[in-house]
């Protein structure tokens, strides 16, 4: 097999799975490389003050962008990957529906938010979410290289911005301004991409194929709703409480982990192929697949958190300087919740492949209601070290509730 066929072309299941997992893991270990450089320009730039302000408007922020997505790229790749003859209605008029949304969204900001921040964080979302719809339409494709040309551009747009910023001790507003920027520029070069894959896109409306789709994303919303207050409530409940110098020590960890969840490129490059597996009711293949994929992670994952638990203190020290080695308890639960979402990912997944996601969404309400709770209750009469348990606790109880639908649902 030339290196063109096994890198380009889908030919077998084995085969697929090495390719998009190579796209993927290659614009991870890139993307992963670029982000490590950039926060710690932002962080030691910004200071634990602003750059706590900074992660408080993504916060809000986040909440505000919470029915942007409706889970309509998910819904996007797995649909696509079960009928990729009808890539571009499906592509055509979920694109949109997110279009619409995104305007009321954005009017709705500019109108009732009174912080130019938190406005500036959400156009540079909203921008994003357009390039990540078309990135969900090659992954439903199985066509990762798109994908990885897509992030290449934006995470190096992202960089230069970083880069601009910093050398002239620009604010958050600015460095929020040139990723809007960057963003457009992605979009518009990932749009022009297209065209490779055959793909037609325009604005088409289309009500009783929305009634469908939008059917389809009810509990994939719910989902996304919990998730990003699970993801999002402690940063701002510490912001309330202990002040943004807090929030920015906290976050120092929390970017660790989102360098550590690149393990999740596992996850993304075998959703299609579980999709396709489990419509095509090839069950012994997926059990195989399911098997292997958890033992290798197993073994690869329990010694890393173990290493990191161990060199917790020296790790924040060497990436961001003495005054954020208080941060270090708070890496150590953030990794081990890192490490069991990966878990309750891949049981996730294979859950909303088969038409599940009511169920995931309980899973994740569950798991929501518990961190919350521990947040407002617990965290405010301590510090935000009880913010990461918080999260370790309720990522074991999403795991253990997930694996339990899923054994029911296997049988």
């Amino acid at each position: 097999m030339s290196l063109s066929s096994l890198l380009f072309r889908n030919q077998s299941t084995r085969q697929t799975l090495i390719k998009n997992t190579f796209w993927l893991g290659l614009i991870e270990f890139f993307s992963k490389i670029i982000m490590f450089f950039v926060t710690i320009l932002i962080v030691r730039s910004f200071g634990p003050n602003e750059f706590g302000k900074l992660n408080l408007a993504m916060s809000y922020a986040a909440m505000i962008m919470v029915f942007s997505d409706l889970g309509l790229n998910t819904i996007t790749a797995r649909e696509i990957a079960r009928h990729k003859e009808e890539k571009d209605k499906y592509l055509s008029n979920i694109f949109t529906i997110r279009l619409l949304v995104s305007v009321v969204i954005w009017l709705g900001t500019f109108l009732f938010s009174a912080n130019k921040l938190v406005l500036l964080v959400v156009t540079f979302n909203l921008v994003q979410n357009f390039s990540s719809l078309l990135c969900a339409a090659f992954s439903g494709l199985e066509a990762m290289q798109y994908n990885f040309i897509s992030r290449f551009i934006y995470y190096f747009g992202i960089l230069a911005s970083v880069i601009a910023v910093t050398r002239v001790q620009g604010s958050p507003e600015k460095l929020i301004t040139f990723y809007i920027i960057a963003s457009f520029i992605t979009f518009i070069l990932t749009f022009s991409m297209l065209k490779f894959k055959k793909i037609n896109l325009k604005l088409t409306i289309d009500l009783l194929f929305w009634k469908k789709i939008l059917k389809e994303t009810l509990p994939l919303l719910g989902m996304t709703i919990t998730g990003v207050i699970y993801l999002n409530i402690d940063s701002i409940l510490i912001g309330r409480y202990f002040g943004p110098e807090q929030v920015g020590l906290y976050q120092s960890a929390y970017k660790i982990l989102f360098a550590f969840q690149s393990i999740n490129i596992i996850n993304s490059s075998l959703f299609p192929r579980i999709s396709s597996l489990i419509a095509e009711k090839k069950y012994i293949i997926l059990n195989k697949l399911n098997f292997i994929v958890v033992a290798v992670s197993l073994f690869v994952l329990i010694p890393l958190g173990i290493f990191i638990s161990i060199f917790a203190s020296q790790i924040m020290k060497i990436i961001y300087g003495t005054v954020y080695v208080s941060a270090s308890p708070a890496l150590i639960f953030l990794i081990w919740s890192g490490i069991i979402f990966y878990f309750r990912n891949f049981i996730n997944n294979l859950l909303i492949a088969n038409n599940k996601q009511k169920q995931v969404f309980y899973s994740i309400l569950l798991g929501t209601t518990i961190n919350v709770m521990f947040n407002l209750f617990i965290t405010p009469r301590f510090n935000y070290i009880y913010a990461s348990m918080a999260m370790v606790l309720s990522e074991i109880i999403i795991l253990t509730y997930s694996t339990l639908l899923y054994v029911k649902n296997k049988k």
